[in-house]
Formats: C-alpha cells, sequence, structure tokens
C-alpha cells in the first residue's frame, strides 16, 4: 500500500535525524513530529468527507485509513511521553495533568481515537458508526492541546483551531440539513 508508506515518511525523517545525530532536541522533535503527524491526519480525515462531496475526487474510502493512522501517531505521541517523561509511571500522568492542564485534554483526545480505532474493526462498525461523530471531539481536544502546549502562540497555532472550527462548521451545516429533510418528511 503506498498511502501507508507515505504516511510512514514523517516518522522515518524523525528517525534518521535521531539516529543520525542531526537533531539538536531529540525529545522535543520525537514529540512535534508525532503530535502533529496524528494531528493533520485527523484534520486530514476530517476534510475528506467535505473534499467528496464538493468536488469531483472520491476519496471517501480512505478516511478510515487516515483516521487509523492518526491514531497510529496519537499512540507513539503519548506512549513517548508516557516512556520518556513519566517513565511509564501513570501516577505521574495525574500529577502532570494538574500541572498542566493540556496533558490531560492530548489524554482525552488520545482515548477518544482508541475507542474510535477498536469499534473500526468491520465487525463493530455497524454497530458504533454513528458514535464515530466523537472524531470532532477529539480534533478540538487536540487542537486545544496543541495550542496550549505552545510557549508562544503564534499565526499557525491559531491556525489549527480556525481549521477545527471550519471543519466543525462544515459537520453541523450538514447535520443542520440532514435535520431540515427530515422535519420536512414528518
Amino acid at each position: 500500500m503506498a498511502l501507508a508508506g507515505i504516511l510512514l515518511i514523517p516518522l522515518m525523517i524523525l528517525l534518521y535525524r535521531i539516529l543520525g545525530g542531526e537533531s539538536p532536541d531529540p525529545l522535543k522533535e520525537i514529540y512535534t513530529y508525532t503530535g502533529l503527524g496524528a494531528l493533520a491526519l485527523l484534520f486530514g480525515t476530517l476534510a475528506l468527507t467535505p473534499l467528496s462531496r464538493y468536488s469531483s475526487l472520491k476519496l471517501i474510502s480512505y478516511r478510515r485509513f487516515l483516521g487509523l493512522f492518526s491514531f497510529f501517531y496519537a499512540t507513539l505521541h503519548f506512549g513517548a511521553y508516557l516512556i520518556l517523561d513519566l517513565s511509564l509511571e501513570w501516577s505521574a500522568l495525574w500529577n502532570q495533568a494538574v500541572q498542566k492542564p493540556f496533558v490531560l485534554l492530548g489524554f482525552f483526545g488520545w482515548m477518544i481515537l482508541a475507542g474510535l480505532a477498536l469499534t473500526s474493526i468491520p465487525k463493530l462498525w455497524k454497530r458504533f458508526q454513528r458514535g464515530h461523530i466523537v472524531i470532532y471531539l477529539a480534533l478540538w481536544l487536540g487542537a486545544i492541546h496543541y495550542f496550549m502546549a505552545q510557549k508562544v502562540a503564534q499565526s499557525p497555532h491559531y491556525f489549527v483551531l480556525f481549521l477545527a472550527l471550519l471543519l466543525t462548521l462544515l459537520k453541523a451545516i450538514r447535520l443542520s440539513s440532514r435535520l431540515k429533510r427530515l422535519s420536512n418528511k414528518l
């Protein structure tokens, strides 16, 4: 699968930079590459629906695949934090969450993605498909986690929040038109 190879490129670059000694701050790069990878793929996952709907591109079949890769990068991000910062001490996670609330937001976002990944298994998909709307909550938790993790907010950090708002508004408009159609049928 060529798409999987493409989606692994950021991870390969990260490994090359760290193992090759080209990274001045390997820990920061691990968090940056994995966190931004997860967030970018989450945005991509949600952008496929409006792109497919409002263009001639038929990309909707890639949505689940991108979503699972988003979870993969989020798991690498959370795993790196748990191993490298917390030394696998789950109790330290609560202490960090109290000191840095963005840690708690990121953890909740990861938990939602874990649930979505689990219910993406074909046998569970039909039962839980409608519940996958919580991906928008994961998107907001991830976007706010990213924004709050910055020491100084700059334009790109605000742009992430803007994109989250845009994708959420597009979904709200779509849901609103569905509700309107349903009420007209009654």
